[in-house]
């Protein structure tokens, strides 16, 4: 049966990651297209065709394309002129997207050997957001309530009488459990319960980048056999700050969720290519690569702050 607490709580919580912060890190690492203006502009279909630097990190072969030596410089301007405004965020912002040269050596009257270091923003994570709506009487206790009810997550009491975490859930989950929808001080049959809500307000600002940096070492042997190969070496910068907040039904109050989150590290991965041309009088020609994964070494970090005010209590915290 739904019931509601008359509770309030006040209540912050630093935790080391979950699960589910390892699945955002995952979403994270998921590149941009982003490079050169011609590789851009090509959709990054340039595997087989080659001589562009940012081919370095799909096809290294690309590279052995190169018959003189090169420099490449490329960066932007990324706007959101419609985000709101928010205190240390920018809608408008510069990326200094690629930078990178190649170094050809000849070998031979039609073989090079070429050297080439680049370096991408692989991902640029500036970003404004902004949503509010009506809630429809549900609330994000509701589906912590939910979850557990359902065993979806696993949390359990300890014996000071707080639940813990068994990394099957987050901590907005744990404080909802805590401080939201449990109150040991009540009657056994009102201990439980969550709070419904009218309106929700999520105010989001995340900036960042992955940086990635490329060697490569490449050549081409009497211009129809083009050789490649590439180690990357990527550097994650991720912070996120938002802001949730929730009014509830039938004049209970509200709750507000504060939450910081930064991800940092490094990772590292190894690419080979291959491009041939096996008609010396046409410009025909096929490519094959191959990578292993990106092997990262990250660290996650989380502060969460949870705010809730039953106004027919007649208490107020913040």
């Amino acid at each position: 049966m739904k019931k509601h607490t008359i509770m309030i709580a006040a209540a912050m919580l630093t935790l080391t990651a979950t699960a589910q912060e390892t699945y955002q890190a995952a979403t994270l690492l998921r590149p941009e297209l982003n490079g050169t203006a011609r590789y851009v502009g090509m959709g990054g279909a340039m595997e087989a065709l080659g001589a562009d630097i940012s081919t370095i990190s799909t096809n290294p072969a690309g590279i052995g394309l190169f018959r003189h030596s090169s420099a490449n410089l490329s960066f932007g301007i990324i706007s959101q002129q419609d985000a709101p405004k928010m205190d240390g965020a920018d809608k408008t912002h510069a990326s200094f997207d690629q930078a990178g040269f190649v170094y050809s050596m000849r070998t031979g009257r039609n073989s090079f050997l070429n050297f080439a270091f680049n370096y991408t923003k692989s991902r640029d994570f500036n970003n404004i957001l902004h949503a509010s709506g009506r809630a429809n009487r549900s609330s994000q206790n509701q589906l912590t309530y939910d979850k557990a009810d359902k065993e979806i997550i696993s949390i359990e009491e300890d014996k000071n009488g707080f639940y813990s975490d068994n990394l099957s859930s987050n901590q907005v989950d744990l404080l909802h459990m805590n401080y939201t929808l449990y109150d040991p001080q009540a009657k056994p049959e009102w201990r439980w319960g969550y709070y419904e809500s009218d309106t929700y307000d999520m105010l989001r600002q995340q900036h960042g980048y992955i940086g990635k940096y490329d060697l490569n070492v490449s050549g081409n042997i009497k211009d129809k056999v083009y050789l490649g190969l590439t180690i990357g070496i990527h550097d994650v910068h991720y912070n996120a700050y938002s802001e949730y907040e929730e009014v509830f039904s039938d004049n209970y109050g509200g709750a507000l969720l504060v939450d910081e989150q930064r991800i940092t590290g490094t990772g590292f991965d190894f690419k080979a290519g291959v491009i041939v041309r096996p008609i010396a009088e046409s410009p025909f020609r096929f490519g094959f690569s191959v990578s292993t994964p990106t092997f990262y070494d990250l660290t996650t970090s989380n502060y969460t702050e949870l705010h809730v005010v039953d106004k027919n209590s007649g208490r107020n915290a913040q």
